[in-house]
């Protein structure tokens, strides 16, 4: 039951993460076609400001949610009670001082002023939904939490088209401009419900208790932000909008991976939680197994037919960015495989030793990018956000695996699969094909013949009960 539980919600939130990334992804050509490079990586860079504000602002009271819901000694109304009215008011005052300073980001980030403005104003709205979505998430309404990620997605999609296509100059703010309506909208929607969960007092006990556990994961998500996009900020830096938007194009490619092990991690967290406390950790090593090989398979596949996607969705000027696919892929599996042995660091409160292994890792990479992108151009981005990731597993993994004893998955079973995979990936990259047709239908049998050879016991079991009835 628990096992159908966690997929049941895994799916709905696939689902969620599929339309949320996903339908940037299907309407890639709409943007590209419209937008330079050099455009479509100033928006690229607002979503990296963005991002980073919603962390900075909201001091990572989302996570914060998600704990204290499972916490049996909390009562969650008096939480939220006491958190929610302490965020409001520290996300106006930061909201007014990044206002008033402007002009001093702006420069020193390369932007102009109005998209700082916009990005804050922005950011502000979108702390409440985080809060809102990851009580739905903690509640497994994850119905509901997909429900509001795809209304939100077809009218910030639907709204950018209309204003880029009626915008005389500067078509780029059309995107900008319904981030701020939806926001808006979506604000007033979280407020009263996160509104009605509150006993409301003027309890700081929580008020520290909260931010004592969510404060070292701003540090963590500002790491981890710091790993996902600094990437596009330092080539903006170093050698300007247009290779930051061919970059990011190619990061948008590799995102479809990124959607699967971001809808895995949402069912992942409040499950091992869940079964953590009924002491049920065989079932987790089961989970995570066949996570693990889902996410090598459906990474097989995109590194297999990226070349395709991108030549369908954007215009020659972005074909560059085709090399980048199957290394930032996968530096999202290792991204996958720490998140499993971070579950256990999130449940035993040890969110100090989870901050510290993304500092390090994002340390890494922003070292790494500094020295190299100037010498080597913007493609080594791809190499040191691979490695970042390869080394944020192993510090967690070895925290976890050998200092706790927790195995969560093994190390042979991680070597094997993965050694699997990228036999698969050179027996596609030494096979050439003179025309497409051969070359899709030899692609297609290797990634049906790498299912077969990861489920072949769930294949064989699932065939053998259908024999018996």
């Amino acid at each position: 039951m628990l096992k159908a539980t966690f997929f049941k919600h895994s799916l709905l939130y696939f689902f969620a993460e599929a339309f949320n990334k996903g339908i940037v992804l299907i309407t890639l050509p709409i943007f590209t076609y419209l937008l330079t490079p050099a455009e479509f990586g100033l928006i690229s860079i607002y979503a990296s400001i963005t991002a980073v504000l919603i962390v900075l602002m909201g001091l990572s009271s989302h996570q914060a949610v998600i704990r204290n819901y499972h916490d049996n000694n909390v009562v969650f109304s008096n939480f939220m009670g006491a958190l929610l009215p302490f965020i409001i008011i520290f996300t106006l005052l930061i909201v007014s001082v990044v206002i008033l300073n402007r002009v001093s980001i702006a420069t020193l980030i390369n932007v102009d002023e109005m998209i700082i403005v916009l990005s804050v104003v922005v950011a502000f709205f979108g702390i409440y939904l985080q809060m809102e979505l990851s009580y739905l998430q903690s509640s497994n309404s994850s119905l509901k939490y997909t429900k509001v990620l795809v209304i939100r997605n077809i009218f910030i999609i639907g709204l950018s088209v209309i204003f880029m296509t009626n915008l005389t100059s500067d078509i780029y703010y059309g995107r900008f401009y319904s981030e701020l309506i939806v926001g808006i909208a979506l604000f007033l929607f979280s407020m009263l419900n996160l509104f009605r969960l509150c006993t409301f007092s003027a309890d700081f006990k929580t008020i520290k208790s909260s931010l004592s556990y969510s404060l070292p994961l701003v540090v963590s998500s500002l790491a981890g932000l710091i790993l996902l996009s600094s990437d596009v900020l330092i080539i903006n830096k170093f050698l300007g909008a247009e290779d930051a938007g061919i970059y990011s194009f190619g990061f948008s490619i590799s995102m479809a991976v990124y959607i699967l092990i971001s809808a895995i991690n949402n069912a992942w967290i409040p499950f091992y939680f869940k079964s953590s406390n009924d002491g049920l950790i065989p079932k987790v090593t089961v989970i995570a197994s066949i996570n693990y090989k889902v996410v090598l398979l459906f990474t097989l596949a995109v590194i297999m037919f990226s070349q395709y996607l991108v030549v369908i969705l954007a215009p020659s000027s972005y074909y560059e960015s085709q090399t980048l696919i199957p290394i930032i892929t996968v530096g999202f599996v290792f991204l996958f495989l720490s998140n499993i042995f971070v579950s256990y660091l999130l449940y035993s409160k040890k969110t100090l030793i989870l901050s510290v292994f993304l500092v390090i890792a994002a340390g890494i990479n922003v070292v790494l990018n500094y020295f190299f992108i100037p010498i080597y151009g913007y493609a080594v981005a791809a190499w040191t956000t691979l490695f970042s990731y390869f080394v944020l597993f192993g510090l967690n993994f070895i925290y976890v695996y050998f200092y706790k004893g927790l195995a969560l998955i093994k190390l042979t079973e991680i070597f094997y699969y993965f050694l699997l995979f990228v036999s698969f990936v050179m027996i596609d990259y030494m096979v050439v094909f003179d025309s497409v047709l051969p070359e899709l239908l030899f692609k297609a049998t290797l990634v049906f013949s790498s299912v077969l050879v990861y489920f072949y016991r769930a294949i064989y079991d699932l065939l053998l009960s259908r024999l018996k009835l």
